[in-house]
């Protein structure tokens, strides 16, 4: 199976969102993607694998990032108000500039 690209997540979500769902991406192996700038808000990103990722400047706000790895992402200037961050691994992460509001 070949590794998901932007275009494929961009993809899924507007699926989700068009059905009237929650984007469900829980588990999901999105290692090293550039999702910069990406509307990723409301998103179940339960236990994925986002270390590497680039989220700078994206909107994950109300996002599900419980026990997700973030290791070495980058998040700087990302929107993570109301987003559940619990037991997520975010060691090397970059949160400079991230707007942390509300966030579990």
């Amino acid at each position: 199976m070949k590794p998901f690209s932007r275009t494929d997540i961009e993809l899924i979500i507007a699926k989700a969102r068009a059905a009237g769902k929650m984007p469900d991406l829980h588990g999901i192996n999105l290692s090293g993607v550039n999702l910069s700038g990406a509307n990723l808000s409301r998103c179940s990103l339960f236990g994925a694998n986002l270390s590497r990722c680039n989220f700078s400047d994206a909107d994950l706000s109300g996002a599900n990032l419980s026990w997700a790895n973030l290791f070495g992402a980058n998040l700087s200037r990302c929107n993570l108000s109301d987003a559940n961050l619990s037991d997520a691994n975010l060691s090397d992460a970059n949160l400079s500039g991230a707007y942390l509001s509300d966030t579990e």
